[in-house]
Order: C-alpha cells, then sequence, then structure tokens
C-alpha cells in the first residue's frame, strides 16, 4: 500500500475526524482571509489619480484583513484594531514598512495570540466531546452482553477504514504509531472490535481488532463507531 501523508490520515480518520477537522476549517477561516484567496485587491491610484505607493497598497491589504476603514494609512484605528488580535502588545510595534509583511503573515496563516488562543480552545472542546463519546461507547458495550461494535459503512473511503496500528507505550504512558491497518464495517462478532480505551495523543478510540485470531490495536475516530445488538 502507498505511503500515506501522517497529516492528512490523522485528520480524516483519527482524533482530528469529524469533530476536529470542522472545528480546524472553522478556526482557519474565522477571521481573515487564505493567503489563497485575498478577500481585497487594492487599487492602483487614489480619485485623484495619485499612483498608490507600495506600502499604502499593503497597509490597505492589512486592513482589509483586519476588516477596518481602507484609507493606506496605518493610523490609530489601524494599528488598535490589529492591537486587540496582539492581546494589547504589539509584537513588532506600530504598523510600519519594516515589519508589516510579518503582521500581514500573522493574519493570513492565522497566528496572532487571537487567533492562536480561538485554536487551543476550539482543539480543547474537540478532544473533550471526542473522549466522551469514546467513554460512552465503552460504556454501551460493556452494559449488555449481546452488544457488539460496528463500523459505519457510509464513512468508509475506498471501502475502508485506514487507521493507524497502535501499540501501548509505557514509558510516554501512551499509544504510539506502529503501522497503518485498513479496517472494514463488516464485521459483526462481539469478538471482532473491542472498545479498549481512549487516547488523548491521538484523540482517538483505541480499538482493539481480532485480526484472524490475532489481537491487534488501532486508533480510530469514534464518530466512525457505533454500539449495536
Amino acid at each position: 500500500m502507498a505511503q500515506k501523508d501522517d497529516n492528512k490520515i490523522i485528520f480524516w480518520i483519527l482524533g482530528l475526524g469529524t469533530i476536529g477537522y470542522g472545528v480546524y476549517s472553522w478556526w482557519k477561516n474565522k477571521k481573515g482571509a487564505t493567503p489563497t484567496t485575498p478577500i481585497y485587491t487594492p487599487p492602483d491610484k487614489d480619485i485623484n489619480g495619485r499612483v498608490y505607493t507600495t506600502y499604502e497598497k499593503r497597509v490597505m491589504y492589512l486592513q482589509s484583513l483586519l476588516q477596518v476603514a481602507i484609507d493606506g494609512i496605518a493610523g490609530k484605528q489601524t494599528n488598535l484594531a490589529l492591537k486587540e488580535l496582539y492581546r494589547g502588545n504589539l509584537s513588532f510595534g506600530e504598523i510600519s514598512e519594516s515589519n508589516i509583511e510579518k503582521y500581514i503573515s500573522a493574519m493570513e496563516n492565522k497566528t496572532t495570540p487571537y487567533h492562536l488562543e480561538m485554536k487551543a480552545t476550539a482543539m480543547a472542546d474537540a478532544n473533550a466531546n471526542s473522549q466522551k463519546k469514546v467513554l460512552a461507547i465503552i460504556d454501551a458495550y460493556k452494559s449488555n452482553a449481546n452488544q457488539f461494535i460496528q463500523l459505519n459503512p457510509a464513512k468508509m473511503v475506498g471501502g475502508a477504514f485506514e487507521v493507524y496500528k497502535v501499540s501501548f507505550n509505557s514509558a510516554a504512558n501512551d499509544w504510539e504509531k506502529i503501522g497503518v491497518v485498513r479496517l472494514v464495517a463488516s464485521r459483526t462478532s462481539r469478538d471482532g472490535y473491542y472498545p479498549y480505551s481512549y487516547s488523548p495523543k491521538w484523540n482517538a478510540l483505541i480499538l482493539r481488532v481480532n485480526d484472524g485470531g490475532k489481537y491487534i490495536y488501532t486508533a480510530i475516530n469514534p464518530d466512525f463507531v457505533q454500539v449495536t445488538f
């Protein structure tokens, strides 16, 4: 099987699956434009025909990202709006020709203190929700001897779920990736899939899998798992 990019696997199958990827997408698009999709293109001249300098045009672009009045002048209003995102302390000083590209980059890439705080909060909420789902799956499975785990076939990609094969690292007190395996949604025996624990590292359900009579452990997004009769 071709090697997959780790980040892509994490996003669609592990802890950043349905919960986390949605939060991540929301965070990325919460405020301002992306580097590839600017929301504003500064004009070349003013209404009197004067040609704007490169710096003035970059100020206009930054102002569009900050959603303040666009005039090409990095004055009090523009600096105050930016200062809010930097929690009152502009890291590179007030906007100038020497630092404007740093501020534009921070806005485009969502790396201002405000954006980082929002990301951390969103991811913490996603992790908490995922952990609750994992614990609910484990409790439901254990509450009745006739219940078993089933994977949702509607969420398979290419006829299977591609997930991390993991092993518990006692030194790190968490699960470590040791490979990648493919799971299908057709297993229905109680011993086929067993909800084992929650992994904070992967923000995922650790699912014990009976693989031809041998147990292996995998990390999977709990949104892809259900307990049924």
